[in-house]
């Protein structure tokens, strides 16, 4: 009468003290994913965002990875993101609302990157983002009403 109580109490044990392997479990290959909600995709030679990032992703690092391109559901399953580090990559341009499946988002770093314009879609939907740093590309070209709806902007 024991023997099917104590079967089910190693996998219950196993359950309660191995959460954190979700953490891991859904990082892509090339990523690191050994801090909570934190994700370094650093230092790759892929022209676009990895798919299977942990949808609970707060920061994104995605610097020196070699991106060429994003498209409008790069970052799409991501609400929580919070810092996005896309520094010193080859875009050279933003689709529309790329970023907009991002509300929360509130560091943006496309510093060192071929950039050559930005619209006035380009930072649509990012209500609180804080900090954007566009330093160190090839601008041309900004929209006169490209910053309007960053209310939050500080720098």
């Amino acid at each position: 009468p024991h023997g099917g109580a104590s079967t089910g109490l190693p996998l219950m044990w196993a359950l309660l003290l191995f959460p954190a392997a979700s953490l891991v479990q859904g990082c892509p290959a090339d990523c690191q994913c050994n801090q909570p909600q934190t994700v370094f995709c650093i230092a790759r030679s892929s022209p676009a965002i990895p798919q299977g990032l942990p949808p609970d992703t707060a920061h994104l690092y995605m610097f020196e990875s070699g991106l060429h391109t994003l498209s409008e559901d790069s970052f799409a399953g991501l609400p929580a993101l919070r810092l996005l580090d896309l520094s010193q990559n080859l875009l050279s341009s933003l689709p529309r609302n790329v970023f907009q499946p991002l509300p929360g988002l509130h560091n943006l770093d496309l510093s060192s990157n071929q950039l050559q314009e930005v619209t006035n879609e380009s930072f649509h939907g990012l209500r609180q983002l804080e900090r954007l740093y566009l330093d160190r590309n090839q601008l041309q070209t900004i929209h006169p009403a490209a910053f309007d709806s960053l209310g939050s902007l500080l720098e």
